[in-house]
């Protein structure tokens, strides 16, 4: 094997690494380049949700909505990574976003309680730059 193939290989190794890392714990692109909305806001264990993410800024962004958690706001008003996994068979590449385009996702709710949720996802900003982190607008999940 040659040396082009081989730095070919490292480059889309580490790329696929950045894509694949949890969602960083800040919210550093909450409205400032990237929105994460869900709709509808009020439902129910098992239905249907739409998860978009829009591009704010004027540079590309790369993401993956697969490695996102559910977090869910406590009584004392925190919020708590909730382990419930997403059911959906997820394909781990970084994609990109260009500047103005939005992108969604459907998503069947797992099992959850009652209570008030959000989405936590990580993206790459600009692209090729560092990886933030990006919430949601909250949603309920009524009984």
């Amino acid at each position: 094997m040659t040396s082009a193939p081989l730095a070919v290989f490292f480059i889309a190794a580490v790329a696929g690494m950045v894509a694949c890392a949890p969602y960083p714990a800040d919210g550093a692109g909450d409205g400032a380049f990237a929105e994460l909305t869900v709709t509808p806001d009020r439902l129910r264990a098992g239905d249907s949700l739409e998860l978009t993410l829009t591009n704010r800024s004027e540079q590309q962004l790369g993401y993956n909505l697969c490695t996102s958690a559910i977090e869910r706001r406590t009584a004392a008003g925190e919020w708590e990574v909730h382990p419930v996994p997403l059911a959906e068979v997820c394909t781990m590449e970084l994609r990109v976003l260009d500047p103005g385009a939005s992108d969604t996702f459907r998503h069947n709710l797992p099992a959850l309680q009652p209570g008030t949720y959000r989405f936590r996802a990580g993206v790459e900003w600009p692209l090729g730059g560092d990886r933030v982190g990006v919430t949601s607008t909250t949603f309920d999940v009524v009984s």
